[in-house]
Formats: structure tokens, sequence, C-alpha cells
């Protein structure tokens, strides 16, 4: 049933992503706080964070990772169909999701980093330079952990419940 929720949030907020402000200034704490201020954001790293809970740091560093990736490519000059991309990635992370039981860890961190990449590589290109991408990619690792925090309260809460 939380992935179908998941699932559902995610899939609703495709029609936001480009939809909310934060992306010319190109400083750090703009970067920082990017994250936080679209429904895009929120929804998809809370739920890469719900999903991949056990692996606190290594969920965190697979986004920063893809985001960083996907600026390094952009800034480097590589064409990439981003736009495209992106919109297919949010479309594979409802998947993931929805599938995290029987893909395991090891496969939805994989997930995170190349679903990253299209949007590190799209922010990087609205961005305005560096010190956004890497508060950007922070900012993200703190959503994370917000993530990974949220499903461990709700499955000790459900352990807490089940009957013995």
């Amino acid at each position: 049933m939380k992935r179908a929720v998941i699932a559902m949030l995610v899939l609703g907020s495709i029609g936001t992503a480009w939809a909310h402000p934060g992306h010319a200034t190109g400083s750090f704490v703009d970067g920082l706080l990017h994250p936080f201020s679209g429904i895009d954001h929120l929804l998809a790293t809370l739920a890469v964070g719900f999903v991949c809970g056990r692996q606190r740091i290594a969920g965190a560093v697979a986004l920063a990772a893809g985001l960083l990736a996907g600026a390094a490519l952009a800034l480097g000059g590589v064409a990439l169909a981003a736009e495209l991309l992106a919109l297919l990635s949010v479309a594979a992370l409802i998947v993931a999701c929805a599938a995290a039981g029987r893909l395991g860890v090891p496969v939805l961190l994989a997930a995170a980093v190349v679903l990253s990449v299209p949007h590190g590589y799209l922010h990087a290109l609205e961005s305005g330079g560096a010190a956004w991408i890497v508060g950007l990619a922070l900012g993200t690792s703190m959503l994370y952990a917000v993530g990974v925090s949220a499903a461990r309260v709700i499955a000790s809460r459900a352990r807490a419940a089940a009957p013995r």
C-alpha cells in the first residue's frame, strides 16, 4: 500500500517539475534550499529515502553522485536529451518504488544514480554555477535523510502495532 501511495504522489508531481523558482542565482544557499522549493524534488527524494532506507549513507551518496555527474556532463558541453530523460526518470522512479521489495537495495541505489543524472544536467544548465549545484546535492541528501527517517519511524510503529 505504501508503495502505491508513493507512486501516486510522484506521478502527481510530474507536471510541476519545472514549475518552481530558485535556479538562476548561482548561490550555494539557493542551491541548498532549492530541493525544498518544489513538490517534484520533495516527493522524488523522499520516495528514494523511503525505499532505500536501510542504506542510509549509500542512498544519499547515490543521489548526489547522479546529480553531480549530470551537472558535469552539462558543464562539459555534452549534448543530452535531458528533458525527455528527466520525464522518463520520474516514470522509472514510480516503477522502482512500486517494485522496491523485489528489486533489492543495490538495484535501487544504481537506479537512484542513473535517474538523477538528467536532473543534475538540467539544473546545471539553469543554475549559473558550481556552488549552486553543490548546494543542490547537499540539500537533496538532506531530504533523502528525512525520507529514511520517516521510513524507520513508520516501520517501528508498524512493528509495535503488529499482533504478537
